[in-house]
């Protein structure tokens, strides 16, 4: 019996991948969370002293986007490739098991988009273990939260991407026949100035 005992203390314990709650997260379970989670922080403007939450890595929003060419024709600000993406989570320290908060400075639509256009990404590259921070920085600041103006060190990550959920995006063609489909309703998400 002794010996039974042991031998399973000598055993590895396995240990259960930290997971978050759901799609959506408070700051108190961020903040009670932070040793646990990968904070990434999309920004316009990601200069290296910029305020964040304590521990959180800034992502340059033009890293998030890409050029690509559709039908001949080259276009801006489009997801980017599977290998770009699989790089660009690898440099800010993503790993394949990563339990991901994704936050920007979330003080009106425009700077909230920032973030949800990463984690929608995440999402479509097949990392499910990811959660919007509900009220992004402004919220977090605001409760005068931990702040920080350096990035934590990580190790590059061996994030790899999933295959691509095709079902998730809405190509041309695909816009195309909705236009002539009464059974479809296009929303358009842009902000009135950009629509006009």
């Amino acid at each position: 019996m002794l010996l039974a005992f042991i031998g399973a203390a000598l055993l590895p314990l396995s240990a259960a991948a930290f997971n978050v709650p759901g799609p959506l997260v408070e700051t108190d379970w961020v903040e009670a969370n932070l040793k646990d989670v990968v904070v990434l922080d999309v920004r316009k403007k990601a200069a290296s002293d910029t305020k964040r939450i304590a521990g959180a890595t800034l992502v340059p929003w033009k890293k998030v986007r890409a050029k690509r060419s559709e039908n001949g024709v080259e276009l801006i600000k489009m997801l980017p490739t599977k290998e770009a993406f699989e790089d660009l989570m690898q440099s800010l320290g993503v790993n394949n098991d990563s339990a991901i908060i994704v936050t920007s400075e979330s003080k009106d639509a425009s700077t909230t988009f920032l973030g949800t256009r990463l984690y929608w990404q995440l999402k479509y590259f097949g990392h499910d273990n990811v959660a919007l921070l509900n009220g992004g920085n402004a919220k977090w600041f605001k409760e005068k939260r931990a702040t920080s103006t350096t990035s934590s060190a990580r190790a590059f990550g061996d994030f790899t991407a999933a295959e691509e959920r095709s079902s998730m995006l809405a190509t041309t063609a695909d816009v195309e026949k909705a236009v002539n489909d009464d059974s479809v309703l296009l929303i358009d998400t842009r902000s009135q100035d950009q629509y006009l």
